[in-house]
């Protein structure tokens, strides 16, 4: 008897403690500025390619008209190898939905003079202006110069297959 007695009071003592506990937690996200978003390339015997978006809040419904909004327009950018500087064009691409357009910026393909095309082994530039800021990164392209010293098999251990 005494031992259902201890059992009953351990039940009840859990129960309330679950209870206790409950708590509702309201998380409000505090809004934040826009930041710049650079997603650039290049790579061997392509043009370079740059997006610049601007950053979304994350509890942001995501709807094709705000998508359409988050492309920085009018960027001067340019791309240097180290001896050419060239600038890039903007180019809008539809997007697939009725008046929408994916903006990227790439060399212009009307200019002879302005293409550039990535060299493995060569260090690259990038350089943008947007809104009174100025954006730098720097990148290589690495050389492939690994190459198999030796390439063998065997048979697995144990598996007549």
């Amino acid at each position: 008897f005494a031992l259902m007695k201890i059992g009953s009071i351990l039940a009840v003592v859990c129960c309330l403690s679950f209870w206790a506990c409950e708590k509702v937690i309201d998380l409000v996200p505090k809004s934040q500025d826009p930041k710049i978003v650079v997603d650039g390339s290049i790579e061997t015997g392509q043009p370079p390619v740059v997006f610049v978006t601007e950053s979304l809040n994350f509890f942001k419904t995501l709807t094709p008209d705000l998508l359409s909004t988050i492309f920085a327009r009018n960027a001067r950018i340019a791309v240097s190898d180290g001896t050419r500087s060239v600038t890039l064009r903007e180019y809008a691409i539809p997007s697939g939905i009725a008046g929408r357009f994916v903006f990227v910026y790439s060399t212009d393909t009307a200019l002879p003079a302005a293409q550039m095309t990535g060299v493995a082994g060569r260090q690259y530039t990038l350089s943008i202006d947007f809104e009174g800021k100025n954006y730098t990164a720097v990148t290589t392209i690495p050389r492939l110069d690994k190459k198999f010293d030796s390439l063998w098999w065997q048979p697995a251990p144990r598996n007549p297959d």
